[in-house]
């Protein structure tokens, strides 16, 4: 899957020829293994935008967006999946807390629904999500202002160390916090984890399979939420969003596209996702990537400009990265 190679517009030195996916790289490289089938913001738009306005009749006047993802600032940069999906819905309702579990609840949901437009419809994108850092780490992230990797998804990448460890063995609470109010929604995830703890520390990836297992914790919550609505379509849009590091665009892997009515059956629109995922020139932004880094002057895996590429080995040290 990695064979591609754009037309080079100038012969490119040999030593940067040999080059391999790893070595340009890492992050994406464990993106495309780990989370296969992963799309670039832009690319799931027009998928989207095709789907959901063309075949369902969905517009910016008609539909009520909501999201439930982490709070975490880096799921909302410009150019992120949820403000761009923002800006073409409009407005945003927010169901998600920590991990991007729709915390809001019944009553969250009961809300958003009534607000909806007369004669409206719902669109709900929901998703955990995982960082990869420059040197290929799933679950670690490099943030802006900060040398060292932070974890990515925080709350996840915690709540599992708290199974993994015991230490958050439901014992005499401190006084000020008698019922666990103050973190309800981390001891919430840790129970939940719990329960999946050996599928996570046999995994061969276990960041990766957190991140897969926070999807189906969050999908099983908003089943369970989202049960009534008004009228109209409710589109729900499952998937995991994917931080990359420096130049690279974030990616998300969509793993769920329905369109549910009252009083009729459920209509998968995965197939269609598919079918137009397969007609894209560049559904990863793989070749993009690759272009910028044999042609743009871009050091492979950051943000930084570079003289030459470094050895492989070289590229273990942290680098600071920047959005543009």
């Amino acid at each position: 899957q990695f064979s591609i190679r754009p037309q080079m517009a100038s012969p490119a030195s040999p030593a940067q020829e040999q080059l391999t996916p790893a070595e340009i790289s890492p992050a994406h490289e464990m993106a495309q293994k780990y989370f296969p089938g992963s799309l670039t913001s832009e690319n799931l738009m027009t998928i989207l935008d095709n789907i959901l306005k063309t075949k369902l009749g969905m517009t910016k006047e008609n539909t009520l967006f909501a999201t439930s993802v982490c709070a975490d600032e880096i799921n909302h940069e410009e150019g992120d999946i949820t403000a761009l999906l923002k800006e073409m819905w409009g407005e945003c309702f927010y169901l998600g807390g920590l991990a991007g579990v729709p915390f809001v609840g019944k009553t969250g949901f009961a809300a958003y629904s009534h607000h909806m437009p007369d004669n409206g419809h719902l669109f709900v994108m929901f998703a955990p999500h995982v960082g990869i850092s420059p040197t290929g780490i799933v679950g670690k992230y490099a943030r802006q202002g900060q040398v060292r990797f932070d974890n990515a998804c925080g709350a996840a990448v915690k709540a599992y160390h708290h199974v993994r460890t015991a230490s958050l063995e439901l014992g005499p609470q401190k006084k000020e916090d008698e019922f666990g109010y103050l973190d309800y929604q981390l001891n919430w995830i840790t129970a939940q984890l719990r329960r999946y703890y050996e599928h996570i520390s046999l995994a061969v990836n276990p960041q990766a399979m957190i991140a897969n297992v926070m999807y189906a914790i969050i999908r099983d919550f908003i089943e369970k939420i989202a049960i009534e609505w008004p009228q109209g379509q409710l589109v729900l849009l499952g998937g995991i969003q994917i931080n990359m590091p420096g130049n690279h665009t974030d990616l998300f892997q969509p793993l769920m596209l329905e369109v549910r009515e009252r009083h009729k059956d459920t209509i998968d629109l995965m197939p269609d996702l598919e079918h137009m995922r397969a007609r894209l020139p560049d559904p990863d932004g793989w070749k993009k990537f690759v272009d910028d880094v044999l042609h743009g002057g871009v050091e492979a895996g950051t943000g930084t400009p570079r003289g030459r590429l470094p050895p492989a080995s070289a590229s273990k040290h942290h680098h600071h990265h920047h959005h543009h």
